[in-house]
């Protein structure tokens, strides 16, 4: 056999091992409620919750902006939420921010809310009275942060440090 009919051979041969390659299923590990766990444990509640996340991705144009430009930007698409002149919610007057010590997104809220134009609270909610507040606000997870009203009405809610911090003006930002 001459050494190109031998190469052709090989060929043949591996392109049949190919077709009949099958492999594993990819296990999808996801952060829920604090830590991270294989999809396939999820309970049918927290898959159709998952099914309903969404991802944002910011623009090319916006790669190369300043970060308050681009949380504003990525922040105004994710947050129908009307902004008042002074860059906090509109109507909201104060905020209660629920955390955690051992909380791992945490620190970026506080943050996140130090560039507020408006004072608030912090609620530890491992305390007996934060859990009391928290179960009263139905705050299932942790950070979260409630803006409400001088009424103490509830004006807009997030648990996403990004998108609280968008809500907050480019200047206030910028500043």
């Amino acid at each position: 056999m001459t050494q190109i009919a031998e190469l052709d051979r090989q060929i043949d041969e591996k392109k049949r091992q190919l077709e009949s390659v099958h492999g594993r299923d990819t296990e999808i590990y996801t952060r829920i409620v604090g830590y991270y766990r294989s999809l396939k444990n999820w309970n049918k509640g927290k898959k159709e919750e998952f099914k309903e996340r969404r991802t944002y991705e910011v623009e090319r144009s916006l790669a190369d902006a300043p970060v308050p430009q681009v949380l504003h930007a990525v922040a105004a698409e994710a947050n129908p939420t009307p902004v008042a002149e002074n860059g906090s919610p509109e109507g909201a007057s104060t905020f209660i921010f629920f955390y955690r010590n051992t909380c791992p997104n945490c620190p970026a809220m506080k943050l996140a809310l130090s560039a507020a134009p408006i004072d608030g609270s912090h609620v530890d909610v491992d305390s007996d009275e934060g859990f009391e507040l928290a179960r009263r606000y139905e705050i299932l997870s942790t950070p979260h942060v409630v803006f409400l009203s001088d009424a103490d009405e509830e004006v807009w809610r997030s648990g996403d440090p990004i998108q609280v911090r968008g809500v907050f003006t480019a200047e206030e930002l910028a500043g």
